[in-house]
């Protein structure tokens, strides 16, 4: 493992989308998917719970975001 250095958004892009196209990265982000974006909360949920889960899909929508960059020419 190497020591971790400050990179360049366009390099963690394209290391993203590497890490994300095969099947199994695939299956992972639907994973992702069905945790965060396919999860509804009851209306009476704390807000804590909102917050927490709104972090998530935040993070997964970011991933994408990242992936999406790294598979442009």
């Amino acid at each position: 493992m190497t020591t971790p250095t400050r990179s360049k958004p366009e390099d963690m892009a394209r290391l993203a989308a590497r890490l994300f196209s095969s099947d199994d990265g695939e299956q992972m982000l639907h994973y992702l998917d069905s945790l965060t974006y396919r999860r509804v909360l009851a209306a009476d949920c704390p807000c804590r719970v909102l917050r927490h889960l709104e972090g998530q899909r935040f993070l997964v929508a970011h991933l994408r975001a990242l992936i999406a960059r790294g598979r442009q020419p």
